[in-house]
Order: structure tokens, then sequence, then C-alpha cells
């Protein structure tokens, strides 16, 4: 099939199965229906290994705070989904090694978002 018939065929089912959803086609990045403050990452590489771990983000107050959250540590090895939810006040992130719990609640302290691990 050619690429531009992917696509549509892409386009189809991300309008079709997200159209509650808003949807960067070229990031991949979906946003939770009527919750701009969620932000979901798609992960980078996917393994059986891979652990997922909640963390408690008091300071977290908007969705440009966990914007700025998943842009940092989508960026540390190892990890891979990162999930935030400003109302909640937490963040999910998947990881394997080299990436480890305590390397990420100090990434997240580094940025001024102190972490305390729920799960």
């Amino acid at each position: 099939m050619s690429r531009s018939i992917l696509y549509a065929v892409e386009v189809f089912i991300a309008k079709r199965f997200f159209k509650h959803h808003t949807v960067n086609y070229r990031s991949g990045q979906i946003l939770a229906p009527g919750r701009a403050s969620s932000v979901i990452c798609p992960p980078k590489a996917r393994s059986l290994r891979m652990e997922k771990k909640t963390y408690s983000v008091p300071a977290i107050s908007c969705g440009h705070c966990v914007r700025a959250i998943v842009n940092e540590l989508e960026d540390l090895p190892g990890v891979g989904q990162i999930t935030g939810d400003a109302d909640g006040k937490t963040v999910t992130v998947s990881f394997e090694a080299p990436a480890t719990p305590d390397l990420i609640q100090s990434k997240l302290a580094e940025i001024g978002y102190p972490a305390a691990a729920l799960s």
C-alpha cells in the first residue's frame, strides 16, 4: 500500500475511535476528552520489562505544569509512557533500566516538582 493510503487509514481510525479526544497526528499525542489538563505521552518503545509507578506531585497546578514534567521526563533514558493529570496532581511513568524510581523522583525535584511515590 502507498503511504498516503496508510496515512488516510490511520487518520480514519484515529477520528473514529478517538472522536472525543484531541489528537495531534504528527506527534501522536492524545488529549483526554474535555480534560485539557490531562496529557498522554505515547510510549517511545515497548518492552515487557517496563515498570509503572505513579507519583503524587502537589506542585502541579495546570496543564502547563504537566506538559513541563512530560517534556523533562521523556528525555531520561529508559522512560517510556508518561501520563499526567493536573486535576489529580499525579504523574504515572512507565520505565525500564537505566531509569529508576529514585532517578525519576530526583529529576522531578530538580525541575521544581517534588514528588512522592504512590504505587
